[in-house]
């Protein structure tokens, strides 16, 4: 899961080929004119009426992988006002940790500090200070 990013927001088309969809978004919205190579790209889990799943895309070069997630990170408001998203695939355990850690990164997050997931970790840093702190569950 190393090589995946996942691709949210994307209108599921019977006709439409997952890999185009996901170059036509790192083409058009990220604006990255590299030849992107990968080995799978497919939808993710069951379809649902009304909702689109999201796209796994395994990218055959890490390097590139890692060039559409830090561009996807600078133009996120690009890609929210188009209701995109791109992120890292999480494992199962990662995701579980994270559901149950929900109340204490809302907590902190409206009091004003800066929250950031580190895998399954919640960090947290005051904005008067630079001293960042995992937050325990």
């Amino acid at each position: 899961m190393r090589e995946n990013l996942l691709f949210y927001g994307l209108r599921e088309n019977q006709q439409k080929n997952c890999e185009q969809t996901t170059k036509q978004v790192i083409w058009e919205r990220l604006e990255i004119v590299d030849n992107i190579i990968f080995d799978r790209v497919h939808r993710q889990g069951k379809p649902h009426l009304g909702k689109s799943r999201p796209i796994v895309a395994k990218f055959y070069y890490y390097t590139q992988r890692e060039q559409v997630r830090t561009t996807a990170t600078t133009k996120f408001d690009i890609l929210k006002n188009a209701d995109l998203g791109i992120g890292v695939q999480q494992t199962k355990t990662v995701l579980t940790k994270r559901r149950q850690m929900s109340d204490e990164f809302n907590r902190e997050r409206s009091a004003g500090k800066q929250v950031k997931w580190t895998g399954s970790r919640l960090m947290v840093r005051n904005n008067s200070s630079d001293q960042v702190r995992e937050v325990l569950n």
